[in-house]
């Protein structure tokens, strides 16, 4: 296998990852901007910053090993920390569909309109007993909301699993590319058709509560 342990020896040694020789990994993300929406949402969307558990919001790519022991590939790294990646990578993506006013990240600062929190559950290969080839796993849970009240729209729930050729660090690459544009693709369209199911909700007239009077 083409993983090393993550275990402190007593020589210290140091990986490619920690030298700058690493493998680079990308996502490279290619939606394909659907045909002009027959029915755009008249709002803002602001992407969230990803949460994710502290063995995968980092630039190492995760691995899990049999018995759940998690562990890195020793010359492969993820060109950004993961989160960033995914964040950067969803912003495009949700824009190429011109759906929405304006589509950016929560570092512009923007208020208001809509907003997505996402949540990377699960972003790692897997080794099974005896395996030599990865299962890649990718899941991303996302929550839909308002801006300004915070009123849940929607939750979204993609995944995908893909096993790598082989096991050699560009065919892990290719693996993980796939599933997690297979992930995007389906995120990115259960967010448009919550969004507009959301939006026009939010924009219906509000049911006038009618006063009742109090006999004297």
């Amino acid at each position: 296998m083409v993983f090393a342990l993550l275990a402190v020896l007593a020589g210290c040694h140091l990986t490619p990852v920690d030298t700058g020789r690493s493998y680079m990994f990308a996502l490279r993300p290619d939606f394909a901007p659907p045909a002009p929406a027959s029915k755009a949402v008249a709002a803002s969307l602001t992407v969230g910053l990803p949460v994710a558990p502290d063995a995968l919001d980092t630039y190492r790519v995760a691995l899990l090993r049999g018995g759940g022991v998690w562990d890195y590939y020793a010359g492969a790294r993820w060109a950004d920390f993961l989160t960033g990646m995914v964040q950067d990578s969803l912003v495009k993506s949700i824009e190429t569909t011109q759906v929405f006013d304006n589509v950016a990240s929560d570092a512009a600062g923007l208020t208001g309109g809509l907003i997505l929190k996402p949540e990377i559950r699960a972003f790692n290969a897997e080794y099974g007993p005896g395996g030599d080839r990865p299962v890649i796993h990718v899941r991303i849970v996302a929550t839909l909301m308002t801006g300004i009240s915070r009123e849940n729209i929607a939750s979204i729930d993609a995944s995908d699993d893909r096993r790598a050729a082989d096991d050699s660090l560009p065919a892990i690459q290719a693996a993980f590319r796939k599933a997690y544009l297979a992930v995007e693709k389906k995120l990115v369209a259960r967010l448009l058709a919550a969004a507009r199911a959301g939006a026009a909700d939010l924009q219906k007239p509000a049911t006038p509560v009618k006063q009742t009077q109090e006999t004297p």
